[in-house]
């Protein structure tokens, strides 16, 4: 498989805590594996978006093509496949994060499980904040 841009799982911690902020980073973070594997383990706010779903999905979730995408997935080859299939429909700033999700969890990451994370926690936090 041809050579993919990489960022370590540092780099994307930044990006990530920039977005997290509402810095005005704009990063649409894909996770590659399938579903079932998506739902055991995953970064907060990565997309599930499997290489079979790539050409009838992203351009309804990443509609401009000078977005920066990273693309992750457990080590394995999901994430570079991804990223070609990205750059062949002319998505410019593409990155595979080096080692996976696995780098991630090793560098202080958290990872999370089950589906719709944020709106989960945000129930969470209301529910401790106001004794709901």
């Amino acid at each position: 498989m041809a050579d993919v841009p990489t960022i370590t799982a540092t780099e994307l911690m930044e990006r990530h805590r920039g977005l997290l902020r509402g810095d005005g980073t704009e990063l649409a973070l894909i996770d590659a594996r399938e579903p079932t594997e998506f739902t055991q383990r995953h970064l907060l706010y990565a997309a599930n978006l499997p290489l079979s779903h790539v050409g009838l999905e992203v351009a309804a979730r990443i509609p401009r093509l000078g977005t920066s995408v990273v693309i992750c997935d457990d080590g394995g080859r999901e994430a570079a496949a991804v990223a070609l299939e990205l750059t062949v429909l002319g998505y410019a700033d593409t990155a595979v994060l080096d080692g996976g999700i696995d780098a991630w969890a090793a560098a202080g990451g958290e990872l999370y499980s089950g589906i719709n994370v944020p709106s989960k926690l945000f129930g969470e936090l209301v529910e401790e904040h106001f004794g709901t």
